[in-house]
């Protein structure tokens, strides 16, 4: 009779299988709802501990059935998706652990996949299978409202299965289910996706913080570029979601900026050298909107091209939007924004001087691994996401 499960079990993933999404926010909401419009699965159940945001997905028709607890939803699941916090992963994990039927797969969608792993795996039973994903893929909205069917759309997705150990069934059904989506599913070793996007995600992002915290109060000009409004869109990010991923993959990410940290440190001192030399120089609305951001942008992508040159692999190309949209001021004229810097650097050392001791900030909370490190690193983004607040206020008065 096993033999004959097995098979049922199989075709059934491979075919139309129930899915249970725990977590409708953003992602799981997008998930389901993709899913959905490309008839993807067999019933798709959910599961929210915010009952308001399950009902939005039943009502607009993402999912199937509402569930009343993470349990039920799993129960008659073949494939459940983790689509909680990262800190929310373990503790999910262990409470759905008993009602998993014979053949499951779970699978989840955090950005860091070193601790998922260490989270999820410990409390699945020998009769389910864990296959690791991360959809890079995302916006600076949040919740089960922001869901978006389109949102995978050749994107790609990470997935970090444990090498020999993994039924290959069950890496083809998850991987099933995000080409089902539109996605175009890779995969790779968990440490080695963390130091990757701890570089080209979880960097920027912090990045962004900092800018925004730095040019809340600049003064910008009558026309504000739509590259600046590209640039700070990330400063709008939720907090306490990326003091979680940024603390759940500190090793990389501390280590990333110290790199960027050193890169800007250089350029400060070279600025502190003209001033030396008793060049004139004129404050300017451009160094908010063009040249802040243009030397940051400098800074990320000369870090990561010594990255890529240490350890001989690409990694550019696997950034999200969050990066390009980071890094859209890359200069296309480097010579003419140089003597356009020139004549305003005084100004620009005393936004790149800000930038530079707020990143420190970020950095010196994330390298404290103590309860009130982390709690500092949250403090810190709360207040540079309000200064992107002022921002996006000023931005919206300008449109």
């Amino acid at each position: 009779m096993s033999g004959e499960h097995d098979h049922v079990c199989e075709g059934r993933l491979m075919s139309a299988p129930n899915v249970a999404v725990i977590g409708l926010g953003l992602i799981g909401a997008s998930f389901a709802a993709a899913l959905k419009q490309g008839n993807a699965a067999g019933d798709i159940i959910g599961y929210d501990k915010d009952a308001a945001s399950t009902e939005y997905c039943f009502r607009n028709g993402y999912i199937d059935s509402l569930a009343r607890s993470a349990e039920e939803a799993v129960a008659q699941a073949d494939i459940v998706v983790l689509a909680v916090p990262v800190a929310a992963l373990g503790a999910t994990a262990k409470i759905i652990a008993p009602a998993l039927r014979e053949g499951a797969v779970v699978t989840d969608v955090a950005s860091v996949k070193q601790a998922a792993v260490d989270a999820i795996a410990p409390h699945l039973p020998e009769h389910a299978d864990f296959v690791p994903a991360h959809p890079i893929a995302g916006r600076s909205t949040s919740g089960a409202q922001a869901a978006d069917a389109e949102l995978f759309a050749e994107k790609l997705v990470i997935l970090t299965p444990e090498r020999d150990v993994t039924p290959d069934r069950a890496i083809a059904a998850v991987a099933r289910l995000w080409e089902a989506v539109g996605a175009q599913p890779e995969r790779m070793a968990a440490r080695n996706h963390d130091i990757l996007y701890g570089y080209v995600s979880h960097l920027p992002q912090l990045m962004a913080y900092a800018a925004s915290a730095t040019l809340a109060d600049e003064p910008l000009p009558e026309e504000i570029p739509d590259i600046f409004r590209r640039f700070i869109r990330l400063g709008g990010s939720d907090p306490r979601l990326w003091t979680e991923i940024a603390v759940a993959n500190r090793e990389s990410v501390t280590h990333a900026l110290a790199h960027v940290l050193a890169t800007v440190d250089h350029m400060r001192q070279e600025f502190r050298d003209g001033e030396k030399h008793g060049a004139e120089s004129q404050d300017s609305p451009q160094v908010a909107v063009r040249y802040l951001p243009l030397l940051t942008t400098a800074a990320l992508i000369s870090v990561i091209t010594q990255f890529e040159m240490q350890n001989g692999i690409r990694i550019m190309g696997y950034a999200g939007t969050g990066f390009n949209d980071f890094t859209a001021p890359t200069s296309e004229d480097p010579q003419q924004d140089l003597n356009a810097i020139s004549d305003c650097f005084a100004h620009v050392m005393r936004c790149l001087d800000r930038f530079h001791a707020t990143l420190g900030d970020i950095h010196a909370a994330l390298s404290d691994p103590t309860a009130a490190g982390e709690a500092h690193l949250l403090e810190l983004l709360q207040q540079a996401q309000k200064q992107h607040g002022k921002i996006a206020s000023r931005l919206s008065v300008a449109a």
